[in-house]
């Protein structure tokens, strides 16, 4: 696959992941402020030990030990590669007619950010049946901004049935949670219908986990059925966990 295919897909990835986790504000795990007696002691909280941050050379050697549904390898470029993605993105999201309006802000905030942050993006085409499957891997987040990334997927409902109008083309979006086994600590899994005018549909599977501070992110788009789709989302996430020591 081509570098302009791979750019292609870096771009749906981060336009799906805006759209999908648009749910609303994380939820706080802050404590309620609560009084300690003149007599009560406390014992500081260690310091959680940071989480390495790997290099685009160590994510590309992962990906690259990657293999499709049908024991393929993956076609896999830097995200540094696909050069003005997020700014592209970003700049489509603000210049478009969201409604509700407040789904526009959380979508803007829910894009991941770049600065020094690595990444790299891993994809396969199968042209025999017309589905592609992809994965990125992403080093250097704020541990807070992935818990709280995470966390937006139980408020998903609330920018569910989101309407997207960009001159003079409207996209109806639908998302919902779905059920995915995943091997990382933390996890999410969510299929986005994406309905034009003439009443075309695009349905993408969006399946993601972190471990150690590095987000996977599995997509697929097309299949027979949409636990075919899950799978293959499903299995590129687990195999990249496992290769992250």
């Amino acid at each position: 696959m081509n570098k302009i295919a791979l750019r292609g897909f870096g771009a749906a990835a981060l336009l799906i992941v805006g759209l999908t986790a648009c749910g609303g504000p994380a939820v706080s795990n802050e404590a309620a402020s609560v009084p300690v007696s003149e007599t009560a002691t406390t014992t500081p909280t260690p310091s959680p030990t940071p989480a390495k941050q790997y290099t685009s050379e160590e994510l590309t050697a992962i990906a690259l030990q990657l293999r499709d549904a049908n024991g393929l390898k993956l076609s896999v470029m830097s995200m540094a590669d696909a050069s003005g993605v997020e700014q592209q993105s970003r700049a489509m999201f603000e210049g478009a007619v969201i409604e509700p309006a407040a789904c526009k802000e959380l979508m803007l905030a829910s894009l991941l950010p770049t600065d020094n942050v690595k990444g790299v993006v891993g994809t396969s085409l199968d042209t025999s049946t017309g589905t592609s499957t992809g994965v990125t891997l992403s080093s250097g987040l704020d541990e807070e901004f992935i818990q709280a990334d995470f966390a937006k997927q139980d408020q998903i409902s609330d920018c569910a049935g989101m309407t997207m109008t960009m001159g003079e083309t409207t996209v109806t979006l639908r998302a919902r949670k779905i059920e995915a086994t995943v091997s990382t600590p933390l996890s999410m899994a969510l299929r986005t219908d994406s309905v034009l005018a003439d009443g075309r549909t695009q349905s993408t599977i969006l399946v993601r986990g972190a471990k150690d501070g590095v987000v996977i992110t599995g997509l697929a788009y097309g299949g027979k059925t949409e636990a075919e789709a899950i799978a293959r989302a499903v299995d590129l996430v687990n195999q990249a966990a496992a290769l992250i020591k």
